[in-house]
């Protein structure tokens, strides 16, 4: 097979590897409305609103109808809390009291939510029955129960966020934001890193090429404030965002043209990506925290 043709059947292939249903890897919150939904006989299990709200469940519902085996979703937020801490100790050194004061912040944002979700489900009750009823809560009421739990509980606006700035001191805070960031970096350029190998095979990029549209795709964009669960989608979602033109001088014009589909196919994933826990630099959601909060001292 000559280079020509081999090079047409790689731009071919490029379209069919990342276009947009290969990214159905990950959970996409719009797409999680039961197909319950289309059924005549319309009816939602009572059990199913911990699904919707907290994302897979590894209990079960006992004959008397309390869950049993595994953990329910409060404990992996309790879980997720724990390691959040746990992170903070280990590059903070905290002391004990320091810690306490944390997990408390954590347990109230925690109860908040529940508190919540709870109230919620009491109206979920009254309409999943009802097919409109119901479709309009889901996606008025569920889906931002969903997305807050996606996003993480402990964010910006967060008691937890706000303990943060009030328990370390400035030394800490210090540390504390200078870890995270450079963490966020590395992540983000392992992100850029793989998605320069996907797509200089798909595109036949040469080794100078892929070395080229990594250093583009790192010099114009910068790492989001949460990778949400997309990772992969985030980096190449940024990556569209940016002028064409800026790979076009070391790319031949088939390639370019491929890079350039793909990239608008990309620019249409937004919401949902958002709607997944991302949030771009300069957002507001979960993150590690701010400067101006850390050192509110």
């Amino acid at each position: 097979m000559d280079h020509k043709l081999s090079r047409m059947i790689c731009l071919t292939a490029a379209t069919l590897v990342f276009a947009p249903c290969a990214f159905a890897q990950n959970e996409v919150v719009e797409d999680d409305a039961p197909q319950a939904a289309m059924a005549r006989n319309f009816e939602v299990a009572a059990v199913q609103f911990d699904s919707y709200v907290y994302g897979s469940v590894n209990y079960v519902i006992g004959p008397d109808g309390r869950r049993v085996v595994g953990r329910t979703p409060v404990d992996r937020l309790e879980s997720g809390l724990l390691l959040k801490v746990d992170e903070l100790e280990k590059v903070c050194k905290l002391t004990s009291d320091q810690k306490a004061k944390l997990m408390l912040a954590g347990h109230l944002d925690i109860k908040r939510f529940v508190d919540r979700a709870e109230s919620q489900r009491i109206k979920f009750e009254e309409v999943r029955k009802d097919q409109n009823l119901f479709m309009n809560f889901y996606q008025k009421e569920i889906q931002p129960l969903r997305q807050a739990v996606t996003m993480g509980l402990h964010g910006d606006n967060s008691i937890f966020v706000k303990a943060v700035g009030r328990t370390l001191d400035k030394d800490q805070a210090t540390l504390f934001e200078r870890t995270m960031r450079e963490r966020a970096q590395y992540r983000y350029s392992a992100g850029v890193e793989i998605l320069t190998a996907k797509l200089g095979l798909a595109l036949g990029m040469t080794a100078d090429q892929r070395k080229q549209f990594s250093r583009v795709v790192l010099e114009e964009t910068l790492p989001p404030k949460s990778m949400g669960s997309q990772e992969f989608q985030v980096v190449f979602f940024q990556a569209s965002k940016i002028p064409v033109d800026k790979f076009k001088s070391f790319l031949d014009n088939a390639q370019f043209q491929a890079l350039e589909r793909q990239f608008q196919m990309m620019r249409g994933w937004e919401q949902s990506l958002k709607a997944n826990g991302y949030v771009p630099a300069g957002g507001s959601g979960s993150s590690p925290p701010p400067a101006n909060v850390l050192r509110r001292r």
